[in-house]
């Protein structure tokens, strides 16, 4: 049988009261449809069954769901490859930055100290640079009315240390670091180690072996 475009619109109809929707509540959307709306399918709950029945609107709605959820499964994974391709994802993105970072610090940690200008007439000078190894730091000596401070100047430890992490991320990146592993038993519990203790068979007479000969020669007394 030929589906008429009534059963084909109360098929769609049917469809879009989502889950948990029944031929009942269909019957009931139509019966209190707005005159000023074009008249709905049917009013008759016999003819929703017949329909239902003879067009498989169940299985429709089965197949429908399916063909949404591999839609939305393959959107989501078309979404994945592309997060999972570009940027920062990809290896060579992050070596590549981890090189900018790297040289970046480096240049500041080998860019080299300069002196300062002492004052001239009007002019107050300029003071000197450490470069980017050292970093100026103050220091008090002595205590009381003799305590004073004194310039110090100490390696740029955070820039070293950040400087060390960024090529430890690109030996990571290329695999010639390896983190720990952490080894475990079956099913992640500890590991069951155990002790096999073998004991070697004590050396008999009576088993055949002859006494060893004594080391200094002289035999026992006739």
């Amino acid at each position: 049988m030929r589906e008429s475009n009534r059963a084909r619109q109360a098929f769609e109809d049917y469809y879009a009261l989502g889950p948990g929707r029944s031929l009942a509540d269909l019957l009931d959307q139509y019966r209190v449809q707005s005159e000023s709306k074009p008249s709905p399918p049917t009013r008759r709950l016999g003819s929703l069954k017949a329909w239902s029945a003879t067009f498989g609107w169940q299985a429709r709605v089965a197949q429908r769901d399916e063909a949404l959820a591999a839609a939305a499964a393959a959107r989501l994974e078309a979404e994945r490859l592309r997060v999972f391709n570009e940027g920062f994802a990809q290896m060579h993105q992050r070596v590549e930055a981890l090189n900018r970072l790297a040289r970046r610090m480096l240049e500041e940690l080998e860019r080299p100290p300069s002196l300062g200008t002492p004052p001239s007439g009007d002019e107050p000078g300029t003071p000197g640079d450490p470069g980017g190894l050292w970093v100026h730091d103050v220091k008090q000596i002595g205590g009381g009315d003799a305590a004073r401070e004194v310039d110090i100047w100490r390696p740029n430890g955070t820039l070293l240390e950040q400087f060390r992490g960024a090529l430890d991320d690109i030996a990571l990146e290329l695999g010639g670091r390896v983190r720990g592993v952490e080894v475990s038993g079956k099913g992640g519990g500890p590991v069951q180690v155990s002790y096999i203790e073998v004991v070697a068979p004590a050396l008999s007479d009576a088993a055949g072996e002859q006494p060893a000969a004594d080391p200094t020669g002289a035999g026992s007394a006739a």
